[in-house]
């Protein structure tokens, strides 16, 4: 993958193709050169055979979990900036729904967002 002068890559991993196209055209829009893809196996392919500045990861995913998906990304690249992205939180699951994600000032590129932080408001 060649990527252009001045543009980082981006890999979106999310399984819900309106959420999927909504962040691939905001990122784009903002000068990302972004990857989208909707499994587990297809983000870990990307790792294995291209560059990029960070990843976007959705936990839920249909051919297995985003967190199973991080470790291994983890193993691939330990460097490479992860944020989470979950449509489920503290509100509405009772928990952390992902606790190996540190704060966005800890050392640790792994950042959790859930869809109420990014948008506002829960999705329905």
């Amino acid at each position: 993958m060649n990527i252009p002068t001045g543009r980082q890559a981006i890999l979106l991993v999310d399984d819900d193709p309106d959420i999927l196209t909504a962040l691939h055209d905001l990122l784009e829009h903002d000068g990302f050169l972004v990857t989208g893809v909707s499994t587990c196996r297809g983000a870990l392919s990307q790792i294995k055979t291209a560059k990029f500045a960070a990843v976007l990861l959705d936990i839920g995913l249909p051919d297995g979990d985003g967190i199973s998906a991080l470790e291994t990304i983890q193993t691939l690249a330990p460097s490479l900036p992860v944020i989470i992205l979950t449509a489920f939180t503290s509100r509405t699951t009772g928990q952390n729904p992902c606790p190996e994600a540190r704060s966005p000032t800890s050392p640790s590129p792994i950042i959790a967002m859930s869809y109420v932080q990014f948008y506002g408001e829960p999705l329905k």
